[in-house]
């Protein structure tokens, strides 16, 4: 028993014992080399948070506990000569959303209710948002009161998308006077937040959209500041760390005359009134422009019909931004002064006469018998015809622009047709037509001086049009046919011939203001030509001279109490009513100012343009105050 119970343990235990060290030290030593990688990488992995990573963490960590919001700069001002302030600011609590809050009806609702404004309101807000692309935020409401703030303070859980701030909106205490040339402001957008100028601006920075605003924005806008906040783990402020205080952005002193501006819209106002109350009923548009022939500053340039400024501060609904761009409208946001071009009719004789005069194709004492028409060839099928059927009898230079003798300068323009290249072309490009002046204002048109590689270039599916013919030159001669010009560039043209051959680059701004009120930048006079050949203006003035006192200006200006010398215009453009043009300058002796009038479908200039004209020189002059309906001028030239 002993024996066979001691042999069944010998065999037995050498067997299984065995057995199981093997399968467990094989274990072992997999869960020990297990353990060993887990614990080297381990060890690895904290070895470089601590040692290597530190800084990054540290920084990390730090950003995290901090956080920056950036401070709104204030946007400088915008004055007129004298200092009045055209464009001011004004502190404004506004209620903005989150952009990635859902606009949903029952969120138009609540938010209504408590900003305190009506469900038509918010949506007009947020349209305008949407309509400009702004990004970052929606404004919900400006100039929210007291009680409206509380309700959103004390409800912050439940409008976690709502923000209330303190900030400095636009204010125009001249209200809509200027509008044109200081131009409005709004939320920046994704396309420009995508140029180059834009880099530095973040969602939501309000931005220059026209006008000055637009053209000086890197001078108004300021510079951004910074408050540094500490903040718990609940992102909560805590404690303020730090604050860049932001830099006020500079003003801009205009060469405009607030006053000489609001007579000019005034005038326009009164023109289109007149013109309809004269049969012309589309006569709903205009632009003017006044500058100072010695510096080429805009002493007022004006747009009609104009609109008010202060509606985009808040945003404005897509029905009101459909009625401002409207054909019906008179499409207000377009300012006619610096961007449409047009056909300036007879206000162009004068610089045709100079341009034969300075060719020698005609001497001071040419004349021409003007019987009502003109036929340069028995050949030619086509006959022109003067505005006085009965023709002005003998005609020299400045009877000729004094009557607007279309039979005069129809000879003049077949003489410059006559002669070699094109001498039309080249020399009335000396008085800044063709090109944009490179104003200080935006979108400005070029006009057009019509060439015979212009005309070939156009009608290049049209073969049989291509040739450039006498009657291109002969219509050119009178202000019509292909050639545009703007306001602007007339009113640049007449300041040359007034002060005796200097053409200035014409500009809004005169002088940029530090927060200080101290001039930081002086906006020079800049000489762009001078025009050779000034004797040959002395014969030209004269005409415009006898223009007021005997000529198509004279029932304008009878009695007018100033001196002044000018032209009038009638454009004929196909399928519309006649548009009417005044351009001048004064006083006659010494020269300080231009004005230029035009009135879209007005009709006649000098029984339209004329009298706008003689109310903004009243203005300039200080002489009167005439309401421009109750001058009766009766013309009918061209």
């Amino acid at each position: 028993m002993n024996k066979f119970m001691d042999g069944k343990r010998r065999h037995a235990n050498p067997v299984v014992s065995t057995g199981l060290d093997d399968i467990d030290q094989s274990r072992i030593r997999i869960y020990f080399f297990i353990i060993l990688i887990i614990v080297t990488v381990m060890l690895v992995r904290l070895w470089t948070m601590q040692v290597i990573a530190s800084d990054s963490f540290e920084q990390r960590s730090e950003t995290q506990r901090l956080r920056e919001l950036p401070l709104q700069a204030t946007r400088g001002l915008i004055l007129d000569r004298s200092g009045e302030i055209m464009v001011d600011n004004r502190l404004s609590m506004v209620v903005s959303v989150d952009q990635d809050a859902p606009i949903t009806p029952e969120n138009i609702m609540k938010w209504s209710e408590v900003v305190g404004a009506s469900t038509g309101d918010i949506e007009k807000s947020i349209e305008y948002s949407t309509l400009h692309n702004a990004v970052g935020r929606r404004v919900l409401a400006l100039d929210v009161d007291e009680a409206a703030v509380a309700r959103i303070s004390e409800r912050s859980s439940e409008y976690p998308e709502l923000n209330v701030s303190m900030e400095a909106v636009r204010d125009y205490p001249r209200g809509q006077v200027g509008s044109h040339l200081l131009g409005y402001t709004g939320e920046i957008t994704e396309e420009q937040l995508a140029r180059e100028k834009y880099e530095s601006y973040l969602a939501g920075d309000i931005v220059g959209k026209g006008g000055i605003e637009l053209m000086y924005e890197g001078v108004l806008s300021g510079i951004r500041g910074t408050d540094v906040l500490e903040v718990d783990a609940s992102g909560n402020p805590t404690r303020r760390v730090d604050r860049i205080p932001p830099a006020p952005g500079h003003s801009v002193k205009l060469a405009l005359d607030s006053s000489i501006q609001q007579a000019a819209e005034i005038a326009l106002e009164e023109a289109t009134a007149l013109a309809r109350a004269n049969g012309m009923k589309d006569a709903k548009e205009g632009a003017a422009v006044v500058m100072d022939v010695r510096t080429g500053g805009i002493v007022a340039l004006a747009s009609y019909p104009t609109y008010d400024p202060s509606v985009f501060i808040d945003g404005i609904s897509f029905a009101e931004w459909d009625e401002l761009n409207h054909k019906d409208s008179g499409y207000p946001l377009l300012n006619r002064a610096v961007m449409s071009s047009y056909a300036p009719a007879s206000t162009f004789k004068p610089f045709v006469a100079y341009s034969a005069l300075s060719n020698g194709l005609i001497t001071q004492n040419h004349t021409v018998n003007c019987k009502g028409k003109w036929q340069g060839s028995t050949k030619w099928q086509k006959i022109f015809r003067d505005w006085k059927p009965s023709g002005h009898g003998t005609v020299g230079m400045t009877e000729g622009i004094a009557q607007s003798c279309d039979v005069f300068f129809y000879d003049v323009g077949y003489k410059l047709y006559n002669d070699k290249g094109e001498p039309l072309q080249d020399y009335v490009r000396n008085f800044g037509f063709g090109v944009t002046s490179d104003v200080d204002l935006p979108f400005e048109a070029n006009g057009r001086i019509p060439t015979a590689a212009w005309k070939a270039a156009f009608n290049k599916d049209l073969p049989e049009l291509q040739e450039w013919l006498p009657g291109d030159s002969i219509n050119i001669s009178i202000g019509q046919g292909d050639l545009l010009v703007s306001p602007l560039q007339l009113a640049i043209a007449y300041s040359a011939i007034a002060n005796g051959g200097t053409l200035y680059k014409p500009h809004a701004a005169q002088e940029v203001l530090g927060a200080d009120g101290r001039v930081i930048r002086r906006i020079e006079p800049e000489v762009v030509r001078e025009i050779s050949e000034v004797e040959k203006f002395s014969l030209v003035k004269r005409g415009l001279e006898r223009v007021i006192t005997d000529g198509t200006g004279e029932g304008a200006f009878k009695g007018f109490n100033g001196d002044v010398a000018g032209k009038t215009g009638t454009a004929e453009v196909r399928g519309k009513d006649d548009f009417a043009w005044f351009a001048s300058y004064g006083p006659v002796d010494d020269p300080r100012y231009a004005v230029v009038v035009m009135v879209e479908q007005g009709g006649h200039g000098g029984s339209i343009a004329a009298p706008a004209a003689r109310k903004i020189w009243g203005a300039l002059y200080g002489v009167e105050s005439v309401d421009t309906r109750l001058v009766r001028a009766s013309d009918s030239s061209r």
